[in-house]
């Protein structure tokens, strides 16, 4: 599921820059938007399920890091690239919508190949679920009658 809602994502950057008109830029903020939402729901569920609990806080880091680290470069490149596109485009502003589009098709592709690629596509079945903690073997609801009795 995280790989298909990266093409979503891509579909709603798609339609951002296919016409400068307000509600079709803000359905595809929204389709973007929701498609990121579900997809890194997934992503998130399937840390919980295949990271051990000791290092879920360090992965979420890590990815969290990068995911920040990258801001920047966009903000850095999307003015120049937009600026590099204008002329090739058909009106003002329309170099944005030129680097929209671009960046729309290719998550649409880059989804849709890692829908192709079977290791990723299997992920889930693939890496073995993390061990429970020690806790879980234990009796819970002895642990919980104990807990409530006091």
């Amino acid at each position: 599921g995280m790989v298909g809602f990266v093409v979503g994502s891509g579909l709603g950057v798609v339609l951002m820059g296919v016409w400068p008109a307000l509600w079709l830029v803000a359905a595809g903020l929204f389709l973007r938007l929701a498609c990121m939402s579900i997809g890194n729901a997934h992503w998130l569920s399937i840390i919980q399920v295949k990271v051990g609990p000791e290092l879920q806080g360090r992965v979420l880091a890590v990815n969290v890091m990068l995911a920040t680290a990258m801001q920047p470069l966009g903000f850095l490149t999307a003015g120049p690239l937009a600026d590099w596109a204008q002329p090739y485009t058909s009106g003002p502003g329309r170099g944005a919508a030129a680097v929209l589009l671009v960046s729309g098709v290719f998550l649409v592709v880059w989804g849709l190949l890692g829908l192709r690629y079977r290791p990723l596509r299997h992920l889930e079945d693939l890496v073995p679920d993390a061990a429970p903690p020690p806790e879980a073997e234990a009796d819970l609801d002895a642990i919980q009658d104990g807990v409530l009795s006091r």
